[in-house]
């Protein structure tokens, strides 16, 4: 969830991060550092991102990053935790259910990691090869083999590139790429099956 205010510790009010910029250039806040949840019941430490670099060298306006726990009872704090519960089981279409074939690929629809990566590549939480692909937490963990997967541009140029592959829909099983594409040609949608497929207009 995005901090859209914070509490400034030298205003002794709640500001956004736009005015904080405004705020800092004038003087009136010492410090990226100064800032707090600005739920009543919480104290959970906020900083300013960016506020303290210089405007030209900056490759994003500043904005609130929480730096540490929000209180058991910070309203912002539990909807922070429930929309990332939702997130997580939400964005993946796969269910424990899904066999694990080890030669098809798996349509990845999360959104991109905000994460940074980690210094040393061998513990990164996502690892992407340059065809979009990546590996599963199982198959890190040593549990079973590469489980590929690639985002829908990613598939899409696989098709485009005529090669030969196999698609693993959910609670479907192994389709050939080329029956993923359906081309419309004066078709209804209703006719299709309620299933995943890229419409070709």
């Amino acid at each position: 969830m995005r901090i859209e205010k914070a509490y400034s510790e030298d205003l002794k009010c709640c500001i956004t991060s736009a005015e904080a910029d405004s705020r800092y250039s004038r003087g009136e806040i010492e410090s990226k550092f100064n800032f707090q949840c600005p739920d009543t019941h919480c104290s959970a430490e906020i900083t300013c991102a960016n506020l303290d670099k210089p405007k030209e060298k900056r490759k994003r306006d500043p904005y609130y990053k929480v730096v540490s726990k929000h209180s058991d009872n910070c309203l912002i704090g539990l909807e922070t935790e429930k929309k990332k519960i939702k997130n997580k089981y939400a964005s993946d279409i796969y269910s424990d259910e899904d066999v694990f074939y080890d030669n098809a690929i798996r349509i990845n629809l999360r959104p991109p990691s905000e994460r940074k990566p980690e210094s040393n590549p061998d513990d990164m939480e996502e690892q992407h090869t340059a065809q979009g692909e990546r590996r599963s937490d199982c198959e890190r963990r040593g549990k079973r083999g590469i489980r590929r997967s690639k985002t829908l541009p990613s598939i899409i140029d696989t098709y485009n590139s005529g090669s030969n592959e196999l698609i693993q829909l959910p609670h479907i099983g192994k389709i050939h790429i080329n029956d993923l594409f359906v081309e419309i040609n004066n078709q209804h949608l209703s006719d299709f099956v309620d299933e995943f497929r890229i419409l070709l207009w």
